[in-house]
């Protein structure tokens, strides 16, 4: 495994200097890798050891069954470094979670393999890729001064007077309309009485 780890750390190296012309022996898959989203017709690139080969197989099985059913898609009866070791065509089959593996039979009879786990098959899906969260700091302004606020003071209204209201009586009004009804009718009595005592003068 720690072999598998540091061969997958060089080679990315490897390939972007061209000019270095050493090939790195051992068993190994350059793509896809781990976790990768494949579509279409896949290239298996890779390398197989030259020591002892006797033929090579690449299969792939659906990922996170216990018993995998291994299905062939290529047989290499040559070493490869670096190369094509297989062509995948992820049309033939539905879309979901695979791993592929690369199995190395040897002529005393001894098998090495190595398994790239969960290539997600999105011919028709899609699969959203990981993406690093940016977590971005807010800058919290700090007043440079603590600014007092002044309690604003309310007037309140005061109240105001009614107008009068002309259908009332006032005392001034109430005394005059008093000395007023006597006086009607005190006339009145006099008159009465007027009226009475010339009818009895007339009798006579």
């Amino acid at each position: 495994m720690l072999k598998t780890l540091l061969l997958r750390l060089v080679l990315p190296l490897l390939m972007v200097f061209p000019s270095v012309n050493q090939i790195t022996p051992g068993l190994y898959v350059l793509s896809p890798t781990d976790g990768q989203v494949v579509a279409g017709t896949v290239e298996v690139k890779g390398s197989v050891p030259d020591d002892d080969f006797d033929y090579a197989e690449v299969s792939f099985a659906f990922s996170g069954e216990t018993i995998s059913n291994w299905f062939l898609i290529s047989r290499l009866d040559q070493t490869v470094h670096d190369e094509t070791l297989a062509l995948w065509d992820t049309t033939t089959i539905t879309d979901g979670v695979y791993k592929l593996k690369v199995t190395v039979h040897r002529k005393n009879g001894s098998t090495s393999e190595i398994t790239v786990e969960d290539i997600r098959v999105g011919n028709y899906t899609h699969y959203d890729l990981p993406t690093a969260t940016a977590v971005v700091a807010s800058a919290v302004e700090t007043p440079s001064a603590v600014e007092t606020v002044e309690p604003t003071v309310v007037m309140k209204p005061l109240p105001t007077d009614l107008p009068k209201n002309p259908a009332s009586i006032g005392e001034d009004d109430f005394k005059l309309s008093l000395i007023s009804g006597i006086t009607l009718a005190v006339l009145v009595l006099v008159v009465l009485g007027i009226y009475v005592l010339f009818r009895r003068v007339a009798r006579k």
